[in-house]
């Protein structure tokens, strides 16, 4: 038995607590998806079974989720570990690349979890949670570890042999690592803002930054979100031409500010602004 295991024992453990039970049975008397359950234990078992989007288990997430919101006390994040701790042990698994250490690994997905339940918007984002709140916690997590190697990059610059790479006309080899991280982190920022403005979908945004911005096989992406490759491709493909063509009206509204009913004469007669919204297309 892994540490991993022990730890998920110790926890089933502390969710059989009577402080505990009495959450449950204040679910059970709120919410009509919890009546079938008589234990903490027996919800794990249906959030384990059947497709990470059955709506079924948005019916059970979204209560606790609320409940958290509204009250902030930390038995609602001890349950919501408890629910997703065979989804984030996969995902410790699937990232193990980022540290060789796995236990600091886990401590940070963990962490990475627990930021993002508690920042988690139920009212803008009520639909697919048990997926989308996975996603976001390896998102965060590979984000975290980006940032720390560029920090340990930036700090590397103090060396005398990467002084002398500065003060001659050579470049660092490690210089285009970095440019490469700043790239990384723009694009995601980029499908970040996407996902925001409900132009993509939390896992369109997942197969958008795996395949885009880490490299990732298609496939790969798709199976970690209960997708199958096909699917997971015309995803892809309808939220890359999304993107495109906001990207496309945001660029022609900046070149031409005047309204699409204005139709100005300078890019009427000039020709100068054809593609702009006020102009002829």
């Amino acid at each position: 038995m892994g540490p991993r295991d022990v730890e998920r024992e110790e926890l089933g453990r502390e969710v059989k607590q009577a402080e505990y039970g009495a959450l449950l049975q204040r679910l059970r008397t709120s919410e009509r998806a919890f009546r079938r359950f008589r234990s903490w234990e027996s919800v794990a078992v249906f959030m384990r079974k059947g497709a990470s989007d059955d709506p079924r288990k948005d019916d059970v997430l979204r209560p606790i989720l609320a409940a958290h919101a509204a009250d902030r006390d930390a038995r609602w994040r001890t349950i919501l570990l408890f629910l997703f701790w065979s989804r984030l042990k996969a995902a410790c698994i699937r990232r193990s690349s980022l540290d060789q250490d796995a236990e600091v690994l886990w401590g940070n997905t963990v962490w990475a979890f627990l930021r993002a339940v508690c920042e988690w918007d139920i009212a803008r984002r009520p639909d697919r949670l048990f997926q989308g709140i996975t996603n976001t916690t390896t998102w965060r997590l590979s984000r975290e570890y980006q940032r720390a190697r560029r920090r340990n990059e930036i700090e590397m610059l103090a060396d005398p042999s990467v002084i002398e790479y500065l003060a001659g006309e050579t470049v660092h080899p490690g210089f285009a690592e970095v440019d490469l991280r700043d790239e990384h982190e723009h694009r995601t920022a980029r499908f970040s803002e996407q996902l925001k403005a409900g132009r993509i979908t939390e896992a369109d945004f997942h197969l958008l930054v795996g395949t885009l911005v880490y490299g990732r096989l298609l496939r790969e992406c798709a199976e970690e979100i209960g997708l199958n490759y096909q699917l997971a491709k015309k995803r892809r493909q309808r939220a890359e031409l999304a993107i495109r063509r906001f990207e496309s009206s945001e660029k022609r509204r900046k070149t031409c500010p005047h309204p699409p009913d204005s139709l100005p004469s300078v890019c009427l007669e000039t020709n100068v602004n054809a593609d702009c919204e006020g102009g002829e297309r």
